[in-house]
């Protein structure tokens, strides 16, 4: 959280001095305090250093230590709540008082609670924005902070998929003056820079900003990121199909990660080393690495990278004919994209929301003043008629109090029993639903498979996967009873009124009725466009339809 440096950290050599003079100290001053053996000591340490404070008349150092109190809470589970609370107490305190970087600072670890400790992204986010506007106000010499803090509001909008923004914010964090006490953060920024362009397919800017993080002035830095910074230009050559550049790139990432036991950073280089050899038929080499990033991905927690790895597994597995683990790499690889997608969704609305909301408070506070005096002269009528009212409602309520009750309950109930009754058809319908994509997904995805393969045996092993996903009469059976019980007597009027019908005919009507498309019928019928048309052909002539006549209001008229 806080930027540590070498040296020993007395109060004294922070009392009356700007932030940016005790900035390298602050650190080992943290540290020395936070390390304390329990709450008490620390407590006791803050309360002598907020004393000294206050006897030299040093408000900053005094909001400091309040700072420091409120982080240290944020740290221990039991007092997260309170901790939180004092920062946000904080904050309003330091901007009344003008101490900019005090009231940066509070958000930030406000900002991070809610990131990493309630997984609350929207709220952290909103804490993000306001930091963002406060940044605005220092400059990098008063504050050396802002670089570190411009780049991790980029990273929150990169989460997000919003990269235009990010790019916006990061060309200002980058422009800022490397020195010793920033160099990581700028190497950071540079690197988020690169794949916010990546994201975007410029792969011109992305390489300038990864090589420039190669260029920096810190040697110690670079050392660092050198290993990330030639593993992202290796991606790019990866993801523009330049993949013998890109190979020995990700291969040096990936020992240099091992190295450093980042198991996450090396999931990330082996997951397109695998497909890389899948492309290349080296099934061995491909399944070497495609098992050994599931596990670091085991070990590092990152499961978010699961997105990544199961659509290449599933393709591992189809080449090696394992029939039974590639439909559940399938099925993972929906879930893992849904669970990523789902886990940050939203998130770019709010912003949008967080400037409506602000011009929202202002004009209710502009027609708050403005209403105030009306409402006070109003305040005597409506207390006159409400005792009037209240008398009549007094005397109504006590003569029809109990017959009320009595029909309340007999409303209640139907209610509820038809909260339940709507509950179960929503609940019906839902799951037609997910069954029937689910099979439309499975379908487009081995037509991506069909698509990136060649040879003639994996086909064959395609075609025998096509035969598991498509509605067999098991899955019909299946299917009718979750159709009856969103669309109760559809089937059973359709074969009493057009008793001619077909049962491949009957299954096209029901798929109508839920409106599918003529190509999601065809996937999850598990045939051609071409012979829905046909059918559907064939039906409008069984039935003697007129041209006219569409076989939707038919279907809608049951």
């Amino acid at each position: 959280m806080f930027i540590g440096l070498q040296g020993v950290c007395q109060e004294k050599q922070l009392l009356n001095k700007p932030y940016n003079e005790k900035y390298p100290l602050i650190g080992e001053f943290y540290s020395g305090i936070l390390d304390l053996e329990d709450s008490l000591k620390v407590k006791n340490r803050v309360n002598s250093i907020t004393d000294q404070a206050r006897a030299h008349q040093d408000l900053e150092l005094e909001l400091e230590m309040e700072l420091l109190w409120a982080y240290y809470l944020t740290k221990q589970k039991t007092t997260r709540d309170a901790g939180m609370h004092a920062l946000r107490v904080l904050f309003h305190k330091s901007g009344e008082e003008g101490i900019a970087h005090i009231r940066i600072r509070a958000l930030r670890v406000l900002a991070e609670c809610y990131w990493n400790d309630f997984e609350n992204y929207e709220r952290a986010f909103e804490v993000y924005l306001q930091m963002e506007e406060a940044l605005q106000e220092v400059t990098a010499e008063v504050y050396p902070d802002k670089l570190m803090d411009l780049n991790r509001i980029a990273l929150a909008y990169y989460y997000f998929q919003d990269y235009r923004p990010a790019i916006s914010i990061l060309k200002e964090a980058v422009d800022i003056e490397e020195t010793q006490f920033n160099s990581l953060h700028k190497a950071n920024a540079l690197n988020t820079l690169g794949l916010c362009y990546q994201k975007l397919e410029e792969f011109e800017a992305s390489n300038r900003n990864f090589r420039a993080l190669l260029e920096l002035q810190i040697p110690e830095t670079v050392e660092v990121w050198e290993p990330i910074a030639k593993g992202n230009l290796g991606y790019n050559h990866f993801l523009k199909k330049e993949f013998d550049a890109a190979e020995p790139m990700l291969l040096y990432d990936t020992q240099q990660a091992e190295q450093a036991e980042d198991y996450g950073l090396a999931a990330g280089a082996l997951i397109p080393l695998a497909e890389i050899a899948l492309l290349k038929n080296k099934l061995k080499d491909a399944e070497a690495y495609a098992y050994k990033a599931r596990r670091y991905i085991a070990l590092s927690g990152q499961t978010d990278r699961l997105r990544l790895l199961y659509p290449v597994l599933a393709k591992l597995t189809v080449k090696t004919r394992k029939m039974e683990q590639a439909m559940a790499y399938l099925d993972s690889a929906v879930w893992a994209q849904n669970n990523y997608h789902q886990k940050f969704s939203g998130l770019k609305l709010v912003r949008a929301e967080q400037k409506i909301n602000r011009q929202e408070n202002n004009l209710k506070l502009t027609a708050f003043n403005l209403e105030r005096h009306q409402i006070l002269q109003e305040r005597n009528r409506i207390l006159f008629f409400l005792a009037v009212v209240f008398v009549l409602v007094i005397t109504v309520y006590l003569y029809f109090r109990d017959k009320h009750q009595k029909r309340m309950k007999v409303l209640q109930r139907a209610e509820r029993n038809l909260q339940k009754a709507q509950q179960d058809l929503e609940a019906a319908g839902n799951q037609l639903k997910r069954y029937a994509q689910s099979s439309i997904q499975k379908n487009n995805y081995i037509k991506q498979l069909e698509q990136s393969t060649q040879q003639d045996d994996t086909r064959r092993v395609l075609n025998q996967l096509k035969k598991t996903t498509i509605l067999t009469d098991d899955d019909w059976n299946r299917f009718q009873e979750l159709f009856e019980k969103a669309h109760p007597g559809f089937i059973h009027q359709l074969k009493t009124h057009y008793h001619q019908l077909s049962q491949t005919e009957i299954r096209l009507l029901v798929l109508s009725r839920l409106l599918f498309t003529t190509k999601e019928m065809a996937a999850a019928l598990g045939v051609s466009v071409n012979a829905i048309q046909v059918t559907r052909h064939r039906i409008r002539k069984k039935l003697g339809l007129e041209a006219d006549v569409k076989l939707e209001f038919l279907i809608s008229s049951l």
